[in-house]
């Protein structure tokens, strides 16, 4: 039990489910049902609310990303280019705390954008009041 993990994506405004991925909790099936959500999308970076699992933050970024070459400045080895992240992307992920199988505290953490611009997409898609994994 605990080896299998099912990946959702929900649109906000509908309610439909735009994307399933099943397999094992793992930064690989999580790049796959990323690339599944970019693929079957605009290509726009989503709003993505998520657990406190670390991997996610790795995968957004490498998915909606792109690499820029750094100029030659004329002396020694070129520079490696950069990844530069979609500005549009918006991350925030919900933390669950729990004390002897009870839930204790809930924790908020944006790591893209602001909470306000979070906030407001959420306003705007009707979906909810706050930041949270269920709506």
């Amino acid at each position: 039990m605990g080896d299998r993990w099912t990946f959702v994506n929900v649109l906000p405004r509908s309610g439909w489910i735009h994307t399933v991925h099943h397999g094992k909790r793992t930064k690989e099936e999580a790049e796959q049902c990323v690339q599944t959500i970019k693929k079957n999308s605009d290509g726009e970076a989503p709003l993505f609310l998520s657990d406190g699992w670390k991997p996610y933050h790795d995968v957004l970024e490498s998915t909606y990303s792109h690499e820029e070459p750094v100029p030659y400045s004329g002396r020694g080895r070129p520079k490696n280019p950069i990844r530069v992240v979609d500005a549009n992307l918006r991350y925030a992920q919900v933390i669950k705390h729990k004390q002897g199988g009870r839930l204790v505290d809930i924790e908020k953490r944006v790591i893209r954008g602001t909470e306000e611009e979070i906030l407001a997409i959420i306003h705007t898609e009707q979906r909810g009041q706050t930041i949270n994994t269920s709506s």
